[in-house]
């Protein structure tokens, strides 16, 4: 073997064991910039809303001063208005994308 085969195994080894390896167990796995950290699946209410009031500010940025987002049990409801209807079908859609949420009760009305 020369130098070169030497130092192509382990260039491959190192990449190979890279890719290969876990994040420890006391440190969770990383996320790209601006993901939060969904909710685990039963979340408690609180978490759910949190998380669902953050998407719907990624949504559209004031939504979440017109829109009031109610969770019981897993349940959402939706109240308030939005410029648009598809806003109001993405508020919806972004609730329902939301791990741990049962159903959504969208009674969002477009200006």
């Amino acid at each position: 073997m020369n130098c070169r085969t030497i130092l192509a195994l382990g260039f491959v080894t190192a990449i190979v064991g890279c890719t290969t390896s876990q994040p420890p167990a006391d440190r969770p796995a990383m996320r790209a910039m601006g993901q939060a950290a969904a909710p685990e699946a039963g979340g408690s209410d609180e978490a759910i809303g949190t998380e669902i009031r953050r998407r719907l500010e990624i949504v559209d940025p004031g939504m979440t001063a017109s829109v009031i987002v109610e969770v019981n049990n897993g349940i959402v409801t939706l109240r308030g208005s939005t410029a648009t209807v598809q806003n109001a079908w993405r508020a919806e859609g972004a609730a329902r994308a939301v791990p741990g949420v049962k159903d959504v009760r969208n009674e969002i009305l477009a200006r």
